[in-house]
C-alpha cells in the first residue's frame, strides 16, 4: 500500500499548496480520497456519446441512417443514441472497387441517408451486424436495390421468391449492372482477393 500513499500524497499536493501538506493533514487526505471515490461512483455512466448496440436484439429498430458504407451496409443511430451496424438481408451489392460498386452505394445513400427508417431484423452476421430489411416509410430498400439492378439476390442466404423475381425482371430489362455483358457477382469478386 506504499504506492497508494505515495499516489495520494502527490495527488493531494497537486490540489493543495505544499505548505499545507504535513503529516497532520492525513485526515484531510482521507476525506479527499473519499470525495474522489464518491465522485467517481456518482458520475453518470450514460451520456450523449453514441455507443455501439447489441446486435442480438430481434426487435424492430428505428432511427436515422448516419452512414452508408457501401450498397448493402449501413449505420443507424437510434433514439437512445446507439449506433447499429446494419447489413441488408437478401441482397449482395457490388464491392466498392467493383463495377457498379460506387453506383450501388450512391443508390442506397439517395434512398435512405439522413432519413428515419425501420429495420426488421432477420439475423446477426458473423461480424456482429444486424441483418435485416430496411423500410423508408413503406418503401423497402432491399427490394428496390434488386429492382434497380444495383445488387444481386443473395441466394446463399435467402430463398425469398420476391427477390428472385425482381432480379429476373431487372436482368430482362437490363437494369443497372445487368446492362453489362458479364457482371461479376460480389461473392466471386471477393474470392479473387
Amino acid at each position: 500500500m506504499a504506492w497508494l500513499d505515495f499516489f495520494l500524497d502527490n495527488l493531494y499536493r497537486t490540489v493543495n499548496p505544499p505548505y499545507l501538506c504535513t503529516k497532520t493533514h492525513k485526515m484531510q487526505r482521507s476525506v479527499f480520497l473519499l470525495f474522489l471515490l464518491c465522485s467517481a461512483c456518482l458520475y453518470p455512466t450514460s451520456n450523449n456519446t453514441p455507443t455501439k448496440s447489441d446486435p442480438s436484439s430481434t426487435k424492430e429498430l428505428r432511427g436515422k441512417i448516419i452512414s452508408v458504407k457501401d450498397g448493402d451496409s449501413l449505420e443507424l443511430l437510434d433514439a437512445d443514441n446507439n449506433i447499429h451496424q446494419i447489413r441488408l438481408a437478401h441482397v449482395d451489392c457490388p464491392e466498392r472497387k467493383q463495377d457498379f460498386g460506387k453506383r450501388s452505394k450512391i443508390f442506397t445513400a439517395n434512398f435512405c441517408f439522413g432519413k428515419e427508417v425501420t429495420v426488421i431484423p432477420t439475423d446477426v452476421d458473423r461480424y456482429g451486424r444486424t441483418v435485416g430489411v430496411v423500410l423508408v416509410g413503406r418503401k423497402e430498400l432491399n427490394l428496390a436495390i434488386i429492382e434497380a439492378g444495383m445488387g444481386w439476390h443473395f441466394k446463399k442466404y435467402s430463398k425469398n421468391e420476391a427477390y428472385d423475381k425482381a432480379e429476373q425482371k431487372a436482368k430482362r430489362k437490363k437494369e443497372g449492372l445487368w446492362s453489362q455483358r458479364n457482371p461479376i457477382a460480389p461473392w466471386d469478386y471477393r474470392k479473387r482477393g
